[in-house]
C-alpha cells in the first residue's frame, strides 16, 4: 500500500505488503536497498527455504 510520494519521486509505503508482493517474484527479484528490508527479505527466505530441506 502506498502511503505516499516523495518530489523525487520516491514512495512510502507499507511495508508488509509490498514485502510479499517481493515474495511473489521468488528468485527473480533482488532487494538491493534498503539494507534493513534486504535483511528481513533474506531472513524471511531462509525461513522458507528451511520448510523444504529433506523434503522428498
Amino acid at each position: 500500500m502506498v502511503l505516499g510520494q516523495d518530489d523525487d519521486g520516491r514512495l512510502e509505503i507499507q511495508a508488509t505488503p509490498f514485502k510479499a508482493w517481493l515474495l511473489g517474484y521468488g528468485a527473480a527479484v533482488e532487494v538491493v536497498a534498503p539494507t534493513e528490508l534486504r535483511k528481513d527479505m533474506q531472513a524471511m527466505l531462509r525461513n522458507a527455504a528451511k520448510r523444504y530441506q529433506g523434503a522428498t
